[in-house]
């Protein structure tokens, strides 16, 4: 198959599938320098984004359940009083089993939780992640949960908004990148690509930047002359 037709029928079915997708919220992994990309994206990241996990001290499953329900909607209407942060809900983890008979168990387990993401969109202040972290950390110093219910904070990490809409852009890189490649050489040959069905990665850059690839293999075997 001839590299121009299969990019067609790779971008027609990336487009199809974009055009159902929900919006998809994707950390950025720590940057390493040891795998380098050929081809990325560098672009400033969609949001800083701070997770809360929440658990609670109650002995009863029934218990948690409630005041983790109560302690989330507290954090969520918290903190919609700063217009800058999103708010997303991220998973739960619900066990049927008391604390104290978690407790009496071969491995401890903290029992039920549940996780906020505060997104603060970087957009809104030309990408400064070190205003974004201030205003966070003061939105989280503020919040108290209610009963035995506790938040626990995680460190300021990148985000980006559906990596998956930029694979159009990132294949025909790819391409572009072979063909310039082939024009080199000079010759003629087989390229043989494999990974293009990979998901979208996204790498942090530095403080405000990610780097978003797809993690893909190309050799070429040229024809001699």
């Amino acid at each position: 198959m001839k590299i121009g037709r299969l990019l067609v029928m790779l971008l027609l079915a990336a487009s199809t599938a974009s055009a159902g997708e929900k919006s998809i919220l994707v950390f950025a992994s720590g940057y390493d320098s040891s795998r380098p990309s050929a081809v990325s994206i560098l672009q400033r990241a969609d949001y800083a984004s701070m997770t809360v996990t929440i658990s609670s001290d109650q002995k009863e499953a029934v218990d948690q359940f409630q005041e983790l329900s109560l302690a989330r909607q507290a954090l969520i209407q918290e903190a919609k009083k700063t217009p800058k942060v999103l708010v997303h809900i991220g998973p739960v983890s619900l066990s049927p089993e008391s604390r104290s008979s978690l407790m009496k168990g071969s491995s401890y387990s903290s029992g039920s939780d549940a996780t906020v993401h505060l997104l603060y969109s970087l957009a809104e202040n030309k990408g400064d992640v070190f205003q974004a972290a201030r205003e966070l950390a003061a939105l989280a110093k503020g919040m108290k949960a209610p009963g035995k219910a506790s938040y626990r904070f995680s460190s300021i990490r990148l985000v980006v908004d559906t990596p998956e809409k930029y694979r159009p852009k990132l294949l025909q890189m790819i391409f572009d990148d072979i063909k310039q490649a082939r024009l080199l050489a000079k010759k003629s040959g087989k390229v043989m690509i494999t990974g293009l069905d990979h998901p979208v990665l996204v790498r942090q850059a530095d403080d405000s930047h990610v780097e978003l690839f797809i993690d893909y293999a190309a050799s070429m075997e040229l024809l001699a002359e």
